[in-house]
C-alpha cells in the first residue's frame, strides 16, 4: 500500500508505503490513513481508485474523522491517474522487481 504526498510547503513530495503479504483489507488502509494522518497532522485531501477496500475504509473513517481527510475518486479504469500505480510499475518491473523465488525466500525467512 502506497500513498504520495504533495505539500504546499516545503514542496517537496513523500511517499509513504507498507509492505503487506495478502491483499489489502480496508481495516488495514484505515490503520495506513491514520499513519499519515499523524504524520502530516492535518486534513489532507486524498485521491483514491475504487477499490472496494478504498470504499469502505473512507466511509468508515468519514463517520468516525470527517475533519481528517477530503476524498477525490478517480473514475474507473483509470490507472494513469493515479501515481501511486507508477510506484507498484517500478517495483513488479524496475529496479526494485524480484523473482517469486527471492519473494518466497524473503518471507518464509
Amino acid at each position: 500500500m502506497a500513498g504520495v504526498c504533495f505539500a504546499p510547503v516545503p514542496h517537496r513530495p513523500h511517499l509513504f508505503f507498507q509492505i503487506h503479504q495478502q491483499n489489502i483489507r480496508f481495516d488495514a488502509v484505515i490503520t495506513f490513513l491514520g499513519l499519515v494522518h499523524q504524520h502530516v497532522k492535518k486534513k489532507f485531501i486524498l485521491v483514491l481508485d475504487r477499490h472496494s477496500a478504498h470504499r469502505k475504509a473512507v466511509r468508515l473513517l468519514q463517520e468516525q474523522h470527517p475533519d481528517w481527510i477530503e476524498v477525490v475518486w478517480l473514475p474507473a479504469d483509470a490507472p494513469d491517474l493515479n501515481p501511486v500505480e507508477m510506484v507498484w510499475n517500478h517495483s513488479k518491473y524496475g529496479d526494485l522487481a524480484i523473482s517469486r523465488k527471492q519473494s518466497a525466500l524473503l518471507w518464509n525467512e
